[in-house]
């Protein structure tokens, strides 16, 4: 739906003026916005960008909570470490705004919509929450967490987590 808004929004603005230039600008924006649009088909299924992003990100996610709830120590371990890594929050921040995004434009093609697009709002407050923090009260709610929090409910936390991120892959498409 936001690539045809968009599509039609460009052409909208490429009929103002009939030039030369401006028909070879609109043959262009085209060749694009047919490339954004193109489906993935895998197995007879076709996949937009934005479900693609979904299933490529809830995949990592699944393969990094089942490592964390086979040595959820070397999670513990490794918090305080990537809280003070900044390329660690860019990534991570970049991650959820990229996940946010995708939940909320592709929730309208899933099998339970109203899931995704609150998923998708919780991810971009979550983005905006870590911005605000500073580091210094991340680092002190990790400790306290890790502190607090017994191996098995690391655990326990790493499993919703990987049936989270299955539920988001079986039911994209």
């Amino acid at each position: 739906m936001f690539s045809l808004i968009l599509t039609k929004a460009i052409n909208l603005h490429l009929s103002v003026s009939s030039d030369k230039l401006t028909k070879n600008r609109r043959a262009i924006w085209n060749i694009i916005l047919f490339q954004i649009n193109e489906l993935l088909e895998v197995n007879g299924v076709s996949y937009t960008v934005w479900q693609s992003i979904i299933i490529l990100i809830s995949f990592g996610m699944v393969l990094l909570s089942t490592f964390c709830i086979h040595s959820p120590q070397k999670l513990i371990d490794w918090m305080p470490l990537l809280i003070k890594s900044k390329l660690a929050r860019y990534t991570d921040l970049s991650i959820r705004l990229l996940l946010g995004i995708s939940l909320i434009l592709s929730a309208e093609t899933t099998t339970f919509p109203a899931i995704f697009l609150v998923l998708g709002c919780l991810s971009l407050t979550a983005v905006l929450i870590i911005m605000i923090a500073s580091t210094h009260k991340l680092e002190a709610l990790i400790k306290y967490l890790t502190v607090l929090l017994p191996i098995w409910a690391v655990r326990l936390v790493c499993l919703f987590s990987v049936f989270l991120f299955a539920f988001m892959i079986f039911n994209i498409g």
